[in-house]
């Protein structure tokens, strides 16, 4: 593989090696699977990674009669197989930084109001119970093969994990703000 896939086109990839699809199919799968809970993979960028796909030789596209109008069906190819298996791959063992936008405001409190900063942390633990509760209730929705349940079990771990954290630093250094 010429060039590292992005996470949208890696994910994108990976649904058109199952099977071939077009746009609206690829979305519907998307949202059935939850993929927006682990990956940030817009429907407005769908489009143009195919493209980017498409020009990289990783899938190619031909036009299929729907129901009253034609559309794109988008399939990989021979080559776009070999690189979803080799970026998958790869993803598996990869370790990222953590670039959570928390640690930004963390590392600038200092120079904060403390009754603020308690503030908004209050309201963000309250955001990742919430969070929790709609992946919850989008996980229990019907049966899930242990692959996308696995994704669901991920990101509850990251969103328990970030709560408790959260809660930890709520406590031992913002306790006495008010």
């Amino acid at each position: 593989m010429s060039a590292v896939l992005s996470d949208g086109e890696l994910t994108l990839l990976g649904l058109l090696a199952e099977e071939p699809r077009h746009g609206y199919a690829l979305e519907r799968v998307i949202q059935e699977r939850g993929v927006r809970a682990w990956t940030s993979l817009g429907f407005s960028s769908i489009y143009y990674l195919l493209d980017r796909l498409k020009g990289r030789g990783l899938i190619e596209a031909e036009s299929a009669k729907a129901t009253r109008r034609s559309r794109t069906v988008y399939r990989a190819t021979g080559a776009g197989t070999a690189a979803m298996a080799e970026g998958s791959l790869a993803a598996l063992e990869s370790v990222g930084p953590v670039h959570d936008r928390v640690l930004i405001g963390l590392a600038n409190s200092p120079g904060l109001p403390p009754g603020q900063v308690r503030e908004r942390l209050l309201a963000r633990t309250a955001a990742l119970r919430e969070r929790r509760a709609e992946l919850a209730a989008h996980r229990s929705a019907g049966p899930l093969p242990p692959v996308a349940a696995a994704l669901y079990d991920h990101a509850d771990a990251m969103l328990r994990a970030d709560l408790d954290w959260t809660g930890r630093l709520l406590d031992t250094y913002l306790k006495d703000a008010t």
